[in-house]
């Protein structure tokens, strides 16, 4: 506040009046200047708390990214709720595994497209597509989306397979997978590259177009693994094209790189499990009874020495059930018993939904508890988990999938397998579970035929391919009338023909339409 000429007369002659006088101004000034901000914007003690930052979200992620990550592997190798949250996830994402279909396109033929889909289930479903060899492409996926919960990104290189590797001879397509921790990326590779393209926490982008990505600096080897895998050049990141990486992670503002999804429920974990450690030790405490001894004769002076002295002191050490026991005269005897108190379950289950909520879990999976839940409040919450689930498998799942489709079918043309690297790709997740199949089947057949949703739009969201699954009824159809004899028809197509049979007959005995006398139809009158 600038002070005019007669509050600087004022505080010449007397400062006390003159800071007085300079208080109850800038009160004025602050008063009146209140009643034009937000509330929200306004400084004040009590919402000192609120973190507000306005740091660039690299700045951000690479100050945080990795002690948030450490405690959150912390969390889910310690908390069985933490776990649980990250095995939900990977449940509903993946599933039973990502169904990848190659459809026809131009420049490949139909033929073309089934061979594509032959050589890649055969492949997608071997450990040999995994660098280690330990698990099928559903296993590789499941680990990537355990590391995207958790660590918040994950890392899947191109590895492709020289004739000099053990299983070369073994695969017709020679290419690897190999799902990489965030570790491997080296987030101290900052600054301008030799080639002058900037680097950011070990992404290099284009100087030209500062958004694409051209190379990650990876490590040969998990930076602090064990000594025993000390090998050369182990803390030396290496530069790795960006189109042999897919780089799975959820974007908050324009990050380059991705934080733990736990990063809003550590605290909530952490209470929650400090908390019941606590009501443990409560309850253990809660379980014993004491009794306190108050005696007012001597026991230095009792006849027979220490011997006596120990005797006396014995009778009341233990308490045994059903026990009858005289005190002696002048001796007093308490009994100690814990109150049990109960009202905890409340806290704990709010805590576990904050926990919940902060993950974009409901709370009947994550604590496994269906008290009191009904089909209709589990429909409305399986309706918005089922979007979020929607939502993450196409943002940041489905083009990485399809990425490894063409990673493929390059390696396949490259092997001589197929003539073209040319492909569409498509895939589809495994369907959401349904709270009540009747039900819930009753509105999709509704949805069918009011004809708000195509057959190709329902098989699609139960992760089946039209095409496929009409050439395997069609398959089904023909070898139930090769085994059966003629008058078998596959369910399917009895129901379509009986619908068929039903249009017909409801047209033939409808009325004419140049019958202009035609009576409307009279509504029946229900039965007593």
């Amino acid at each position: 506040m600038n002070l005019n000429l007669v509050d600087k007369a004022v505080m010449y002659f007397n400062p006390e009046a003159g800071l007085r006088r300079s208080v109850a101004r800038a009160a004025i000034n602050i008063s009146g200047s209140n009643q034009h901000r937000y509330a929200a914007g306004q400084y004040s003690r009590k919402r000192d708390d609120r973190n507000a930052t306005t740091i660039g979200g690299d700045a951000l992620t690479g100050q945080y990214m990795v002690r948030i990550r450490a405690r959150s592997r912390a969390q889910y190798r310690d908390h069985e709720l933490a776990k649980r949250m990250v095995d939900l996830w990977v449940h509903h994402l993946i599933g039973k595994g990502v169904t990848v279909t190659f459809l026809e396109t131009d420049g490949v033929t139909a033929r073309m497209a089934a061979k594509q889909n032959e050589l890649f289930a055969e492949w997608a479903n071997s450990p040999l597509c995994d660098s280690t060899g330990l698990a099928s492409l559903a296993g590789l996926l499941a680990l990537a989306v355990t590391m995207l919960v958790r660590d918040g990104e994950v890392l899947i290189r191109k590895i492709w397979v020289h004739r000099d590797h053990p299983d070369f001879k073994k695969m017709k397509v020679p290419l690897k997978l190999q799902v990489l921790e965030p570790d491997f990326l080296d987030e101290g590779k900052n600054g301008e590259g030799e080639n002058g393209n900037p680097i950011v926490m070990g992404v290099e982008f284009d100087k030209r177009f500062p958004d694409v990505r051209v190379a990650y600096w990876i490590f040969d080897s998990h930076p602090n693994e064990s000594s025993w895998k000390n090998w050369s050049g182990r803390s030396q990141s290496r530069r790795v094209p960006a189109d042999e990486i897919v780089h799975m992670f959820v974007r908050d503002r324009n990050t380059s790189r991705g934080v733990s999804w736990f990063h809003p429920v550590l605290d909530s974990l952490q209470d929650l499990k400090e908390y019941l450690d606590a009501l443990r030790m409560k309850a253990k405490i809660e379980a014993c009874f004491s009794i306190v001894l108050t005696s007012q004769s001597s026991v230095q002076g009792a006849p027979g020495g220490d011997t006596q002295k120990q005797e006396y002191l014995e009778d009341y050490e233990e308490i045994s059930p059903g026990i009858v026991r005289y005190a002696r005269p002048g001796d007093t005897v308490q009994t100690v018993d814990p109150s049990n108190s109960s009202g905890h379950s409340m806290l704990v289950q709010t805590l576990v939904r904050l926990a919940a909520i902060g993950i974009g879990l409901t709370y009947d999976q994550a604590y496994s508890d269906l008290t009191g839940a009904n089909y209709s409040s589990l429909r409305s919450g399986k309706m918005e988990f089922n979007r979020g689930v929607g939502q993450k498998q196409n943002v940041n799942i489905r083009p990485g999938v399809e990425l490894v489709a063409g990673w493929f079918v390059e390696a396949a043309n490259l092997a001589g397998q197929i003539k073209s690297g040319s492909y569409k790709a498509e895939a589809t997740f495994d369907p959401p579970d349904l709270v009540d199949p009747l039900k819930d089947g009753a509105a999709i057949r509704a949805n069918l035929e009011m004809g708000l949703a195509t057959f190709t739009e329902s098989l699609a969201a139960d992760g089946k391919n039209f095409e496929q699954h009409m050439d395997a009824i069609a398959v089904e159809s023909v070898s139930l009338k090769k085994r059966f004899g003629d008058e078998v028809q596959h369910p399917f197509i009895q129901t379509l023909m009986a619908k068929v049979m039903a249009a017909a007959k409801a047209s033939q005995d409808g009325n004419p339409e140049d019958d202009d006398e035609a009576t409307p139809p009279q509504r029946k009158k229900k039965a007593a």
